[in-house]
């Protein structure tokens, strides 16, 4: 970690400025739970995580320790920020990165043999993510990386990705 005074002192500081949701990349999470809760942290409704994948078993042992559930978000730098979040108004679904946010539509598609991208793909069939929205970026400055990039409208985040029946994305690799 880079500062390990603040992980040493997370939840007193937590404590003291009465957050209410706590937010961390995994490794961060991970790191949070080899130290004891010492302190308050009763302020805290929920807690969300993004960046990579979180492990289930950090996931449970964080949420057991904590009492607070784990929201995961996804993001990227050519959307602007958030695609998906699960929300914090229902339970957390762990592994899922939750839902498309509004006005952004995000579709897994088949990838054929020579790389091209087909139809989109059923629930829990795993495909190519991409994502459409006036939050999704126009294209780089550097031309020769738009290539692949954005296809039909739509860009090719390159990650592995599945939908379940009611809409929710998971990041398959």
């Amino acid at each position: 970690m880079r500062n390990p005074v603040i992980i040493k002192n997370f939840w007193k500081i937590v404590e003291r400025y009465r957050a209410t949701v706590i937010g961390g990349v995994p490794t961060a999470l991970a790191a949070l739970l080899n130290v004891p809760v010492d302190a308050d942290i009763s302020s805290a409704r929920y807690s969300i995580s993004g960046a990579s994948l979180l492990p289930r078993a950090v996931a449970v042992q964080y949420q057991k320790m904590t009492g607070t559930a784990i929201h995961e978000i996804l993001g990227m730098t050519e959307t602007g920020g958030l695609v998906s979040i699960d929300p914090a108004s229902a339970d957390p679904v762990l592994g899922s990165v939750g839902i498309r946010l509004p006005y952004t539509k995000v579709v897994v598609r088949k990838l054929a043999a020579d790389g091209s991208l087909g139809e989109a793909c059923a629930p829990h069939e795993v495909g190519v993510m991409t994502v459409s929205g006036p939050n999704v970026t126009p294209g780089y400055k550097d031309q020769s990386q738009n290539s692949g990039a954005l296809r039909d409208g739509y860009l090719d985040s390159g990650d592995l990705a599945y939908t379940d029946e009611e809409g929710r994305l998971f990041i398959a690799g």
